[in-house]
């Protein structure tokens, strides 16, 4: 689509590793591909391990990338076990550039011409974002990549300290099922938590406390943003709208891509086994992925869901005054 100066600019900032990238990524091409201005903000590593497979960036005419250093040494890692340590090193290091960014106006060169950015969506592992974004006056959006049923299992966190879940006594039975979250008191198991619960000792443990400020900052925002549909995960996705009401179930993101690119394909089953079991599964799978099919096609409700993203958007965008 035709750039037009006065389409909304949304600068779109994951954190940085593979998971929230890649999903976030898709959409920033899907919000292109539908007519936004998409800026991805990734840091100054994760750019440079993208930009050295010309394959991981995608090229579409409203889509640019950007990248601001993440204030950690160059010979420091960036797992997953550091994730607080990247988070403060953000926060603390790249604030002002990242101000700055959210700020800039328009360059005047002709190959860049995107418009000030009107409407940030950020991962919600990265807080500190919402709050400066709705300190100078943009709408922030706030994003969080896992499942719905594993966001809805974080927010219920402070219950399950409450009433006594968490944490885990000394030999505690892994299987045994998980009470404190609604609508899956029947299948959710204390092994089914997140991993590092069964080292927590208090309510006070580092990581806990950053969850529960990751998850009580996702109602903070304008909108919050899942990758999944309502028709896998409508019980999750409802409780979670008792808490946040305006979230959007836009996914899976990857399916939504093709459609809008007219390449979606059938899967081949035909290398499964002829197995009772085999057969149930592939059963399964039909019913889960015409499911889906059906929640990215027109009228569908990832697809209803993504288009009112994009209505309240441009609704957002068109309301801003930068303080």
């Amino acid at each position: 689509m035709a750039a037009n100066k006065n389409n909304p600019h949304v600068l779109i900032f994951p954190y940085p590793s593979q998971g929230p990238l890649n999903c976030m990524m898709k959409l920033a091409e899907l919000l292109a591909v539908a007519g936004l201005h998409v800026t991805l903000l990734n840091t100054e590593d994760t750019h440079h391990r993208l930009s050295l497979s010309s394959a991981s960036l995608p090229t579409i005419p409203l889509l640019r990338f950007k990248s601001i250093p993440d204030g950690l040494p160059d010979d420091q890692p960036r797992d997953a076990s550091l994730l607080i340590d990247v988070a403060k090193s953000l926060n603390m290091n790249s604030r002002l550039l990242l101000r700055d960014l959210l700020l800039a106006k328009p360059s005047g060169d002709t190959s860049d011409a995107f418009p000030p950015v009107s409407c940030v969506i950020v991962d919600g592992f990265l807080p500190f974002v919402v709050d400066l974004s709705e300190e100078i006056g943009l709408p922030c959006l706030s994003f969080r990549t896992p499942s719905a049923c594993s966001i809805w299992a974080y927010l219920c966190t402070p219950k399950l300290f409450q009433n006594g879940e968490l944490p885990f006594r000394e030999g505690v039975d892994l299987d045994e099922l998980v009470k404190g979250v609604p609508g899956m008191e029947g299948f959710l198991r204390r092994r089914d938590l997140p991993e590092f619960f069964r080292g927590v000792k208090t309510a006070d443990d580092p990581k806990v406390k950053f969850m529960a400020t990751v998850s009580a900052y996702s109602g903070k925002t304008r909108g919050f943003i899942l990758n999944t549909t309502e028709v896998l995960e409508s019980t999750a996705v409802h409780h979670i709208r008792s808490q946040i009401p305006v979230t959007y179930a836009v996914g899976p993101l990857h399916a939504i891509l093709k459609s809008y690119r007219s390449a979606c394909g059938s899967t081949d089953a035909s290398s499964y086994t002829s197995s009772e079991s085999a057969a149930r599964f592939r059963q399964s799978a039909r019913d889960m992925a015409d499911a889906v099919k059906e929640s990215i096609a027109e009228g569908g409700s990832s697809f209803r869901e993504f288009h009112r993203l994009i209505e309240d958007i441009k609704s957002m965008s068109n309301s801003v005054v930068l303080n």
